[in-house]
């Protein structure tokens, strides 16, 4: 199925950005900057950019804070019938270590909140979804405030290289589908690069 909404998921506000728990909005940010796209506040939870490329893309950045993303996305969906089958989301997964990209057609949350949200709020584990590797969590830290610090100074050249990795393979995903990126992206560890 061709996907319609690309979600990235993260907290508003400057003292979330360049966190963690961001590294949805920041793909989502370089992939409309790259296309020079403007991005529009949407009803007061979030703000939507419309793709150039076709009338039927969207990309979106749930402002109702990371547990609470679920709400916007469920209202655009509903406002632009789109199925969930359709909504591809981006987001930050401590379980994966940074530099590693993974790519599923469906599946659980994993502990992810904001993912958690989505998934109660449009009932249905099938939704694709792309989770961007930002562990491992130290030794004896809490997950929740590891999600909510920057990115170490040293973990930015990788980043970079992550952000604009995930950009190509979101376009894949808009070219061959989710099992085409799949075979291309999974597996695939950035780190060292």
């Amino acid at each position: 199925m061709a996907i319609h909404l690309i979600v990235g998921l993260g907290n508003p506000g400057v003292r979330y950005r360049q966190t963690r728990h961001n590294f949805g909005f920041q793909v989502l940010d370089a992939y409309a900057l790259r296309d020079k796209l403007d991005w529009r506040v949407w009803r007061h939870m979030g703000e939507v950019a419309q793709s150039l490329r076709s009338d039927k893309l969207y990309l979106a950045k749930p402002e109702t804070f990371m547990n609470r993303s679920g709400e916007m996305v469920r209202a655009f969906m509903a406002a632009k019938n789109i199925s969930p089958e359709a909504a591809l989301i981006v987001y930050d997964d401590f379980s994966l270590p940074l530099g590693q990209i993974r790519i599923r057609p469906r599946g659980s949350a994993g502990g992810q909140l904001g993912m958690t949200s989505i998934l109660e709020h449009l009932r249905t584990p099938d939704i694709p979804r792309v989770r961007l590797g930002t562990g491992p969590v130290p030794g004896g830290e809490d997950p929740a405030d590891f999600v909510l610090q920057k990115f170490a100074k040293k973990d930015l050249p990788l980043v970079r290289s992550v952000v604009e990795r995930v950009c190509e393979g979101l376009d894949a995903i808009l070219e061959r589908g989710i099992d085409g990126a799949m075979s291309v992206y999974n597996g695939l560890s950035l780190e060292g690069r």
